[in-house]
């Protein structure tokens, strides 16, 4: 292995060239982050401790054989890192180092900072020669390549006298590419305007100068200057202007599409919303083009996506359109959900809100600020079933309302539907209702789905069946027994009773309070007695009251009371 050492002022510059990316990669580091900023940032603030070490920034460089390289991993680097660090005395200090593969031969670099954390300066007199000591034992232990004395002695000397790695150049190297990576950090920022880099770089001590032709620019960082081509050709005054160009394209885009999100239906009101958010837009003296100014970048209508002045007027009657289908579908739904059927109110409403409304053969159309909409445009409901259907089925919704007050059964449902002239058909578990030559599908009903009508007929069932049972029953185990026998369950549950067929369940209502119930039963209990009083002579009633009390002999030893 072969050491060299420098020591320098600039953390920043040391470091942001060891961990280039295109150098290698963090091996090792005693400190918190990841970038060679925040690095310099904490190395600094412990060098202020001690303010006589003007130059607090140590740089180690270790090259290995080529022979070494087959056999060097991360963990065997970093064990060199630390004891090479731990020999040489800087172990406790901050350091970060990283690992080159962008020469012939594989090489550490380890940047420290000179002062401890208790501001003390660490010791280098004999530096050199401490660290051939230590790179020899290091070569030992881990059965590496020996590098001879005389080896060693000529690269030194090489090293001294053509300057080849001495701190100035290794500083200009690193200045330069950390002017490089400034300037490449400042343009993820998206900047679409010299402007806008420029501020960008300044926080970062970077100023640049463009050529008064507009053919060239150069970048200042202290006292190093480097025109922008030789840094990348990406970074010339012609390859800077084409990514802030393409970024202010992808900025202005991106304003624009949020300004048509807001619905705005006139070129005046889209201008508007523009300068809300700092743009100048303009027309052109000829009104059949615009363009959009912000931050000194000036872009034409016609440069931008689909925004040439024709786009941008066939945009604004598109949104123009958007909004009238908007307003109708509101007017529309909310009537419908308000259970409106009869055309003539639909009518009244639609002109309530200046819309005109015609019923044709190919379906409803509705006219708003000379713009004609067909019903399909409105979309859910009413382009899957059409205005008329809607009407019609809300007649058989509202009709069902009041039926369900009272039936208990679809046959009973039936019935009733037939004397409105309503025709009920039930295929396969499925409500068809027939108003003249229109069939309604149960499921297209906004309030009384198929599922909800069994439901209420089933809810029908039982409340007539407790109330039946409450006139006739003597307690509650019998008034269980009777619920069981027509198919309900009835579970008990503190004072509380439910309900369950295999349709539907009631939990609630004053039905369900245990104390209503016995209440209830004890008031037909002593209507019975006194009914039976009355009729003790005869023997019909006194065969019936035998008849009962034998039955419930038999049934004493039944479960069905604990079906709670």
């Amino acid at each position: 292995m072969v050491g060299r050492i420098t020591t320098g002022n600039n953390f920043e510059v040391i470091i942001s060239y060891d961990l280039r990316e295109e150098k290698g990669e963090i091996l090792l580091t005693n400190m918190i982050g990841d970038s060679a900023e925040s690095f310099a940032k904490q190395m600094e603030l412990v060098a202020q401790l001690n303010t006589r070490v003007e130059k607090p920034v140590k740089h180690f460089i270790v090259s290995f054989s080529k022979d070494d390289e087959k056999i060097m991993t991360n963990e065997l680097m970093c064990s060199i890192v630390e004891e090479y660090l731990e020999g040489m005395g800087y172990i406790n200090n901050q350091f970060v180092s990283a690992a080159h593969t962008d020469t012939d031969t594989l090489h550490l670099h380890i940047a420290c900072n000179r002062v401890s954390f208790q501001g003390l300066v660490t010791k280098d007199s004999n530096e050199r020669l401490k660290s051939r000591e230590i790179l020899n034992k290091l070569e030992k232990k881990y059965d590496l390549t020996v590098t001879s004395k005389a080896y060693e002695s000529k690269f030194n000397e090489y090293d001294r006298n053509k300057n080849f790695y001495n701190e100035k150049q290794q500083n200009e190297k690193a200045i330069k590419q950390y002017v490089r990576e400034q300037i490449r950090f400042a343009l993820k920022k998206s900047p679409y305007s010299f402007d806008q880099l420029e501020g960008l770089l300044k926080t970062q001590g970077i100023e640049f100068t463009i050529a008064s032709n507009r053919k060239g620019i150069s970048f200042r960082y202290n006292d190093f200057i480097y025109k922008g081509s030789e840094l990348s050709k990406n970074y010339s005054y012609n390859g800077l202007s084409s990514i802030l160009r393409k970024n202010a394209l992808e900025y202005f885009n991106k304003a624009i599409q949020n300004c048509l999100r807001t619905q705005v239906t006139t070129i005046d009101d889209f201008f508007n919303e523009l300068k809300k958010k700092g743009f100048d837009p303009r027309m052109n003296s000829a009104k059949n083009g615009w363009s959009l100014k912000k931050g000194g970048v000036e872009i034409k209508g016609s440069e931008l996506k689909g925004m040439s002045y024709s786009a941008l007027i066939k945009q604004m009657e598109k949104n123009t359109l958007k909004s009238h289908i908007k307003l109708i579908k509101k007017v529309v739904f909310d009537f419908l959900k308000n259970r409106g059927d009869d055309k003539n109110d639909f009518s009244i409403a639609l002109k309530n809100n200046i819309i005109m409304g015609e019923e044709r053969s190919e379906g409803w159309i509705f006219e708003y600020g000379q713009q004609k909409i067909h019903e399909v445009k409105l979309g859910g409901r009413i382009s899957q079933y059409g205005m008329t259907y809607l009407l019609e089925a809300n007649k058989v919704d509202n009709l069902l309302d009041e039926l369900l007050q009272n039936c208990k059964t679809k046959d009973e449902l039936t019935y009733q539907l037939k004397q409105e002239k309503i025709e009920l058909a039930i295929d396969d578990e499925k409500f068809v209702y027939q108003l003249g030559g229109m069939f309604i599908s149960g499921d297209s009903l906004y309030f009384n789905k198929d599922k909800a009508i069994e439901e209420k007929l089933e809810k029908n069932r039982i409340r007539a069946i407790v109330n039946q049972s409450l006139m006739e029953d003597h307690n509650i185990k019998e008034f269980l027994h009777s619920m069981n026998i027509e198919g309900v369950n009835v579970a008990i549950e503190g004072k509380k009773l439910i309900y369950k067929s295999n349709i539907t369940e009631i939990s609630s209502g004053i039905i369900c309070d245990l104390n209503y119930i016995n209440s209830k039963l004890a008031d037909s209990n002593i209507a019975n007695t006194k009914k039976g009083i009355g009729n003790l002579g005869n023997p019909t009633t006194k065969n019936r009251e035998d008849e009962d009390e034998e039955e419930r002999k038999r049934n004493k030893n039944n479960d069905y009371g604990q079906t709670l």
